[in-house]
């Protein structure tokens, strides 16, 4: 009997620390696919996350048992005198071997939380955790002042690259379908918030069916400054309606469509030469930044069956060339990459 209600106080105390913990790994900043990898990601390693007895100030996060309130970062003087303190533990360590794992497997052959998600999403959700379980995350919410208006909104890389290539005049028409696509009617979202890089707005009704954290917008704000963003968070009120957080990536973005320049002895159906000569290998970007003294390195968005980490491409513009490559990809998402480049001279 004595074992048994160990055992009992044992399961309560692991299924209260992943309850906790779901609750820090900031839910309302990921898609549905990656807060069930969360909750998949808890559970697994639940046994290994620590809860600190009350006095013992060692974790990163802490609660209050008796006040009711959500938990909280365990920082600075607002920190609860009954406070309990607790955090991943070993568990940290445990999902950075797993973070390791997605770079070393083959795409589609790691699948630590099942079949039904896609390695892209397990991989995405398990960086969020290592940082949002962190005892330092490098993230905190700007703070947001009432703001009024609306903004127009469409949604999904293509659009997006239509919206601003229509907005810069820039880029031209490219080839690919992109471009033939018919443009989406506009869906008006009223403003609620700004403040630092984000804006804050009530979703529409008609936008309930897509919007989704991590969807990129192509936005359209004092009638006709056309930015980039990506919804960064998602609220539902209590009265049914859904508001976003959507991070601006670009005030000032440039879509143009590029030839990416085929690698010597690419395996392709077509020589660089005749990729050159017809036009082949077209590619539409949307360039995010592009100097340094922006806050942010070069970094642009592009399809992901055109994104390869040191890729080449051909921008012509005015009766020149120039070229850029990729670097590093920051961000991937359903259907885009945003990844930082760099301007180099013509390749051999």
């Amino acid at each position: 009997p004595s074992h048994s209600g160990d055992h009992t106080m044992t399961s309560v105390e692991q299924e209260l620390l992943r309850l906790l913990m779901l609750y820090m790994s900031a839910p309302d900043m990921l898609d549905p696919e990656k807060i069930e990898v969360a909750d998949h990601a808890t559970e697994r390693l639940g046994a290994e996350f620590t809860l600190r007895q009350p006095g013992v100030a060692d974790n990163p996060f802490c609660y209050d048992p008796a006040s009711g309130n959500a938990p909280q970062r365990a920082m600075g003087d607002n920190v609860p005198a009954n406070a309990r303190h607790f955090g991943p533990g070993v568990g940290y360590d445990s999902l950075e071997r797993m973070a390791k794992q997605f770079g070393i497997e083959t795409p589609d052959s790691f699948k630590p939380f099942g079949n039904d998600l896609s390695p892209l999403e397990q991989s995405n959700a398990v960086q969020h955790l290592l940082t949002f379980w962190r005892a330092d995350c490098p993230y905190s919410p700007p703070a947001h002042t009432s703001a009024t208006g609306s903004i127009l909104v469409v949604h999904g890389y293509s659009q997006v690259w239509q919206h601003v290539s229509d907005g810069s005049g820039k880029g031209g028409l490219s080839l690919l379908a992109d471009s033939v696509l018919l443009a989406q009617a506009p869906e008006v979202w009223e403003l609620h918030g700004e403040g630092g890089d984000e804006l804050v707005a009530a979703v529409a009704q008609a936008s309930r069916g897509w919007a989704k954290c991590g969807t990129v917008l192509g936005i359209t704000v004092n009638d006709s400054e056309r930015w980039v963003g990506l919804i960064r968070r998602m609220h539902a009120g209590s009265d049914g309606s859904m508001q976003a957080d959507i991070a601006v990536l670009s005030d000032e973005p440039h879509a143009h469509s590029l030839r990416e320049v085929l690698e010597k002895h690419a395996d392709s159906a077509f020589t660089e030469a005749a990729s050159r000569q017809f036009g082949l290998s077209e590619v539409n970007i949307v360039i995010l930044a592009d100097e340094t003294d922006s806050g942010q390195p070069p970094n642009l968005l592009i399809k992901p069956e055109h994104w390869k980490a040191g890729r080449v491409y051909q921008l012509q513009e005015d009766n020149t060339s120039r070229y850029l490559r990729g670097k590093k990809a920051i961000r991937r998402g359903d259907d885009f990459v945003r990844a930082t480049f760099e301007w180099i001279s013509e390749p051999d």
